[in-house]
């Protein structure tokens, strides 16, 4: 994978609560995010 941006500015707040769920789901937040984005694209944004 490559690395595309050296940073995002996210709300910590939500940063933490996303990391929280993704852990739930044995997930790590770099295999989250590609998942939710290409969801997000599919459905039409």
């Amino acid at each position: 994978m490559k690395l595309v941006t050296k940073s995002i500015r996210v709300d910590p707040e939500l940063w933490h609560e996303a990391r929280v769920k993704a852990l739930s789901e044995k997930m790590t937040l770099q295999e989250l995010i590609p998942k939710l984005l290409k969801e997000y694209l599919e459905k039409g944004g």
